[in-house]
């Protein structure tokens, strides 16, 4: 997956991680595009796993992404299954496991 330009971008009301400085919100993009890539996730699942790295419910997700809720349950089941994990924090712990 190529990830030139980057698909993790910054929504108008989106919430900076905990570190509110460019360089942090850099940072954090990478080890959300080291996780999409190394697991083979889809544009839109990788989308879907940024906001949901960032605390985001499907809702909200759902809103940002123009996408039903529906769709956007069913994206994150597959993340979920793509990642073997069972959880929204088990993905925080993975992202922030990422070497950079």
């Amino acid at each position: 997956m190529d990830f030139s330009h980057s698909i993790f971008t910054e929504g108008s009301d989106a919430t900076p991680p905990a570190e509110d400085t460019p360089a942090a919100r850099g940072r954090f993009r990478q080890r959300c595009e080291v996780i999409a890539n190394t697991y083979l996730l889809s544009r839109r699942e990788s989308e879907v796993m940024y906001y949901l790295a960032r605390g985001y419910k499907s809702s909200h997700i759902q809103q940002q992404l123009y996408i039903s809720e529906g769709t956007a349950k069913t994206h994150i089941r597959h993340i979920y299954r793509k990642l073997n994990i069972h959880s929204q924090q088990d993905l925080i712990h993975l992202i922030d496991e990422v070497e950079l």
